[in-house]
């Protein structure tokens, strides 16, 4: 039998089997409350932001303490990351808008690095390497409509991103073996 373990040897990867089965919960909820799930998408990515800007702002001043030297670049694109984050937080409707094209960008990345890692997965399993290559072409035809269609995408993106989330949770249980 193939698997594709963290430490690759004939032992079970719990982390894949975690996170696939952490993935295959997140769709279900998505699933099961579409708008919630969107609002609660929104309230994330807001979190996000707001906790990039204050990490580029602790940085700086590590930065500074490190080596004497204050990147204002640093400065400036935490202050902004923090009222961006905060605007969001208080505009949940406007962060949902925007929703559509950063997970499109996010699910287009991830297969385009799931097509680099095919020559390596068809080392170890020819089946894992078609069913990998499947699985990233039906990400990447997500993520182009997704890019091409924004406010069809807003209406449907919670369920985009809970078949995402379960194609890859059965992705991540079937490298755990």
């Amino acid at each position: 039998m193939f698997h594709l373990s963290e430490n690759n040897n004939q032992s079970f990867g719990w982390g894949n089997f975690i996170l696939g089965i952490l993935f295959i919960l997140l769709a279900l909820f998505a699933f099961r409350d579409p708008l919630a799930s969107l609002m609660a998408l929104a309230f994330v990515f807001a979190i996000g932001i707001l906790a990039r800007g204050i990490h580029q702002l602790v940085f700086r001043h590590q930065v500074k303490e490190s080596f004497g030297v204050k990147p204002t670049y640093l400065l400036i694109f935490g202050i902004i990351n923090i009222l961006l984050g905060l605007y969001l937080i208080f505009k949940p409707g406007l962060s949902a808008s925007i929703l559509p094209f950063i997970f499109a960008f996010w699910v287009f990345l991830s297969a385009i690095f799931g097509f680099m890692s095919l020559p390596a997965i068809k080392q170890v399993s020819t089946p894992l390497f078609w069913l990998t290559l499947i699985l990233n072409i039906i990400a990447l035809i997500v993520a182009i409509f997704l890019i091409f269609n924004p406010l069809s995408a807003l209406v449907s993106l919670t369920f985009l991103v809970a078949f995402y989330f379960l194609l890859s949770g059965i992705q991540h249980i079937i490298y755990a073996f």
